[in-house]
């Protein structure tokens, strides 16, 4: 239900609804048994990619850039409250705001300094999980 979702998680609330569904009931089959929810595992997944490529773990295809640092040209309240990591975010037609590289800044630049600071994927993965349950309204919006 999560293969490969940074590819395809920035599908309509409508497409993913199914897949919500199918889990809820799962949750209802056995209820001793815990489950993240799906938006909480896409985002742990879309972060746990962009914090490898970011580091350099996974080589980027030809066609994948990921955006350059985040300009602070003036101190804004923004800018100020960004760590040293944040990267600008991408703009394009409607369709494209939703897609991997534009929504994962999104939700990296919301992280808090020691965590963008994490070189080790397993740790930042378990940071990242961890990170996201306390704070459960976390959009990275």
């Amino acid at each position: 239900m999560e293969y490969c979702s940074p590819v395809w998680s920035n599908a309509t609330a409508a497409v993913l609804a199914p897949l919500d569904r199918i889990q809820r009931n799962c949750g209802k089959l056995f209820p001793s048994f815990k489950l993240d929810s799906l938006e909480h595992r896409r985002q742990v997944a879309d972060l746990s990619v962009f914090h490898r490529l970011y580091h350099g773990s996974d080589v980027l295809p030809e066609t994948l850039h990921l955006p350059g640092p985040y300009p602070r040209p003036r101190q804004t309240r923004q800018a100020v409250h960004l760590h040293s990591a944040a990267v600008a975010i991408p703009t394009g037609n409607r369709k494209y705001e939703n897609s991997y590289i534009p929504r994962a800044a999104r939700l990296w630049n919301a992280l808090p300094q020691g965590l963008v600071e994490i070189e080790d994927s397993r740790l930042f993965r378990r940071s990242i999980h961890r990170h996201l349950q306390r704070n459960i309204a976390f959009r990275g919006t």
